[in-house]
């Protein structure tokens, strides 16, 4: 086996590992909250992502082509930059949220895990959707 079969295994076992942790979880949570469901279903988008950057690569390796080349690397820093970008300013964004929500609403502070959250989970969808748009568009 090759490096790049090697790394489609162990990305696929991955994924496997995952799946079958978050439902081992959820069968022995009990009655799950809000939070509980909203990070097994946010576990599970990044691992349909997975999944389908997993189908992709096989593909490609199926064809012949490389994994990656050096479009594939422009596309990866591009996206990288605007995912930079957009978690500079959902990390400013949700803090000028908080203050205002806190000040004009009397709302309870942000706490600290939820403004990583925010910043996690917006940088990784922005650099998905760019990487993905960049490459639909052939740039």
């Amino acid at each position: 086996m090759n490096e790049k079969n090697l790394i489609l295994i162990a990305g696929i076992g991955v994924v496997l590992a995952v799946v079958f942790t978050m439902f081992f979880y959820a069968m022995n949570a009990g009655t799950l909250e809000i939070q509980e469901m909203a990070m097994i279903a946010i576990v599970f988008i990044i691992v349909l992502a997975a999944l389908w950057l997993i189908k992709d690569k096989m593909g490609d390796i199926r064809k012949g082509l490389p994994t990656k080349d050096e479009r594939e690397r422009g596309l990866s820093q591009k996206a990288g930059y605007y995912a930079w970008m957009a978690s500079i300013w959902s990390a400013i964004g949700t803090m000028w949220i908080g203050i205002f929500l806190e000040e004009e609403f009397g709302f309870p502070p942000i706490k600290a895990n939820y403004v990583v959250a925010a910043v996690v989970l917006v940088s990784g969808l922005v650099f998905f959707l760019a990487y993905f748009w960049f490459r639909r568009r052939g740039e």
